[in-house]
Formats: structure tokens, sequence, C-alpha cells
């Protein structure tokens, strides 16, 4: 087995050729594409992945989700925390909810006058009976969903004043 450690920059699907930004040329019998996750400049008007050091998306571990918590921990007795659920497809549906789960956690223990707001730009989301009988349980009155029909696709962001 050969190992290259490159980057792919063309896949001939006629040709079944991979292209490596070092000029190689592969040929495949079978090919797995595997991109990783990353983020899409302009999914949210008004936010660059520059803003996220102002208004986090916290959905890379490390730096983010510590600044994440930082700004939990910080928010004002009864203040609003909003997350904005991506459109699909995205590689774990979940994901929003659960965040949103946690930060109610930890908002229940520190902060329980706080509200969270999920703005969505779909009309369900995955588990999404799962999630809302929970958020019932354990954070009654803590989460509001806003679905298109009410304005959870229509967003714009403001990280300098960080305004939603």
């Amino acid at each position: 087995m050969t190992v290259i450690h490159d980057r792919a920059t063309g896949v001939d699907r006629d040709a079944r050729t991979v292209t490596l930004a070092g000029g190689a040329v592969l040929p495949y019998d079978r090919l797995v594409l595997s991109p990783g996750i990353d983020f899409r400049e302009g999914a949210v008007p008004g936010w660059t992945l520059a803003d996220a050091e102002v208004m986090p998306h916290a959905y890379k571990a490390g730096p983010q989700t510590l600044l994440l918590r930082r700004m939990v921990d910080a928010m004002p007795q009864g203040g609003l925390f909003v997350m904005i659920a991506p459109p699909n497809p995205y590689r774990c549906p979940p994901a929003p909810y659960e965040r949103v789960s946690m930060v109610a956690h930890r908002l229940r223990a520190t902060n329980p006058t706080a509200k969270i707001m999920i703005l969505d730009p779909k009309d369900s989301y995955s588990k999404q009976t799962l999630f809302e009988d929970g958020w019932l349980k354990h954070y009654d009155g803590m989460i509001d969903w806003v679905n298109p029909e009410f304005g959870g696709a229509d967003v714009e962001v403001r990280p300098a004043t960080m305004e939603v």
C-alpha cells in the first residue's frame, strides 16, 4: 500500500482519476470522498468566519466551545441565547438541538430565568418530538423553536452589536 499526503484538487468520474495538488493523477476503481466539514461564508447574512470570535459557531471543539461557555456563563440574568440552526443537509442533524439542550442545562443551574430561541429554516428537524418532550420536561418555558413560517428562515446577524 502507498500512502500519499496531498490535497485532491479534482475528480474525473469518466476517466476514474483523482488529480492531486502536486500534479499527480491517480486512477481508481472505487472512490470514497470524505472532504470533512467547513462553514459556508454568507450562509447567515451578516456573519463571516472572522465574526466567530464575537458570535461563536462552537461547532468545532476547542477555542470555540470554550468561548461559548464563557459567554453563556457571563449572560445577564434573564438574558436571551439565540441559536440559528443550519438548513439541510448537514453532517449531524441533531447537533444544533443537542447544543441547545446542553446550553439549557447550564443555564438552568446558573441563570434559570434566561431564555433560548432557536431560529430554524426547516419546517421540522431530526428527533424533534424527543427534543421537545425533553425540553418541556427539563426546561419548561426556557426554549422556543421558531420555524420558517414565523421567521426562522429570514435572519440576519450584526455581530458588532450582538443582534439577530
